[in-house]
């Protein structure tokens, strides 16, 4: 039981950890694009802004691909935390403890069974960062031709 208790917590943590750093991703884009924008649209033409535009873009276009691998791997830790913990709820000899409640059992069959599952975590975590890739690919060209 004691593995089981590890392993709740490191759900828990998994979980923390995966969300915060989405959210630190996001926040930093956010300024990134916004940064962006705001050069792009100013009438002043300072010497560099070209410059500045094409490398906020690059930034953007080389760490987002980094982000969707960093929320791959926190959701491959998570997903094999969870797979630890149902095999303890599994065994034989935790079955008087587990009978009626099995809260790993009930995550994963809630998540294979839910409408939309590709709204779930990981896609998420995988497929907003390619899509700021995406949109840095769009900034980088704009860059070249302003």
């Amino acid at each position: 039981m004691d593995a089981y208790s590890a392993l709740t917590q490191l759900v828990t943590q998994a979980e923390s950890i995966t969300w915060n750093r989405f959210y630190n991703f996001l926040m930093g884009n956010s300024i990134l694009v916004l940064a962006w924008a705001t050069i792009y649209s100013s009438s002043a033409c300072p010497p560099m802004e070209r410059t500045v535009l094409i490398s906020i873009s690059a930034f953007g276009l080389l760490t987002s691909p980094i982000w969707a691998a960093i929320g791959s791997r926190g959701r491959k830790f998570l997903n094999d935390y969870v797979r630890m913990a149902r095999e303890i709820e599994e065994l034989p000899l935790n079955s008087a403890i587990f009978s009626t409640h099995k809260p790993f059992k009930r995550a994963e069959e809630l998540r294979e069974t839910l409408p939309w599952k590709w709204f779930g975590s990981f896609p998420i975590l995988v497929a907003i960062p390619w899509a700021f890739t995406i949109l840095f690919m769009v900034l980088f060209h704009a860059s070249l031709y302003k």
